[in-house]
């Protein structure tokens, strides 16, 4: 979808392409980033063989898969220079790196940090670190390429998402969840009981390295 002056429009239907979607990145030339699934992720077993990848979507709506073998494409960064995207891979407890061809290619694919446990939304900072949600265990790490882990902040809750904002971009938003893995099929697909439960959150904390790149 995209949202306009006149409205949201439809760019283009993935529906017929993936199971399921969840993140994505836009880049400076208006080129979507979507982490695509052909299996249901709340299912998955460890091991299990499934098919998962990435999804680029153009403005114009051409659809095209630019990164496979993957097992569960998460959050997305791009860097300030637009020439490196940085995927988690939630199941792989990974952060997986590639080159931005002019095209929108994805080429040079290689690990950027492995990880204690599965990462889920991710951001970057000026210093070319990621800070990623990490809900299995409860905090929020910041990290660099090769996996050295320089700050941890914990939550009481269970952290889905993060992004650095505010006037500086040095306030990390962190989302979060109550009984994250007590949400069943029922909830997720009905808006009223989703009601009921109202267990998010969004949490603050400032740092003081800021945020930089996409998004």
């Amino acid at each position: 979808m995209r949202q306009d002056p006149n409205g949201l429009s439809i760019v283009a239907d993935l529906s017929k392409l993936a199971v399921g979607n969840n993140d994505m990145v836009v880049d400076h030339k208006g080129r979507a980033y979507v982490g695509s699934y052909g299996y249901d992720v709340r299912s998955y077993k460890p091991g299990q063989e499934v098919e998962a990848w990435i999804t680029l979507v153009t403005p114009e709506g051409d659809v095209r898969v630019v990164a496979d073998e993957m097992i569960c494409p998460n959050g997305m960064v791009i860097t300030s220079d637009g020439n490196v995207l940085i995927a988690a891979d939630t199941f792989a407890k990974q952060l997986v790196a590639f080159n931005i061809e002019e095209d929108g290619s994805l080429t040079g694919r290689r690990v950027w940090a492995y990880m204690e446990a599965g990462p889920d939304g991710i951001c970057l900072d000026a210093e070319g670190a990621i800070w990623a949600a990490t809900p299995n265990r409860g905090e929020v790490i910041r990290l660099r390429e090769g996996g050295e882990v320089t700050h941890r902040i914990k939550v009481s809750t269970t952290p889905l998402a993060c992004m650095l904002g505010g006037p500086e971009r040095r306030t990390l938003f962190i989302v979060t969840v109550d009984a994250h893995n007590d949400l069943d099929v029922d909830t997720l697909s009905n808006p009223e009981a989703a009601q009921i439960k109202r267990g998010s959150r969004i949490e603050i904390v400032d740092v003081e390295i800021p945020g930089a790149g996409l998004p």
